[in-house]
């Protein structure tokens, strides 16, 4: 045991980091946000060799909503998690200092904005 050593990351906001399952680990806040978000998964899927990507539509949905689902029991109130949503996404998906519009988190949440019909569409919308 005593060859072994640590390693050390110091993630921001929106910043995710994976720990591989039995990883022993140490979380510690550094009081630089407001607050911390940590999600553990303690799931034991099959082998996984008979998934094909893309993921199919309805695949896509239970997925963001098992999130949604997560980050609602964690804050215990439904009017945190828009709030949630925008800070995990600003400076990673936004210009810092621009404002997040109102419906980022409602988009996020709205898997038939992310279909490749509406997106086909949008792109023949514009000039």
């Amino acid at each position: 045991m005593r060859h072994l050593h640590g390693h050390e990351a110091i993630v921001g906001p929106g910043d995710v980091l994976y720990i591989p399952i039995y990883w022993w680990h140490q979380v510690e806040s550094l009081n630089t946000h407001p607050y911390t978000v940590s999600l553990n998964f303690w799931y034991k899927a099959p082998p996984a060799d008979n998934i094909s990507y893309p993921l199919l539509p309805r695949q896509e949905v239970v997925i963001m909503r098992n999130i949604e689902k997560m980050i609602v029991d964690v804050f215990k109130e439904p009017s945190q998690v828009d709030h949630f949503f925008q800070s995990l996404t600003l400076g990673r998906y936004t210009v810092q200092g621009a404002d997040v519009p109102a419906t980022l988190s409602a988009s996020l949440m709205n898997p038939e904005l992310f279909s490749k019909e509406h997106l086909n569409d949008q792109k023949r919308e514009e000039p």
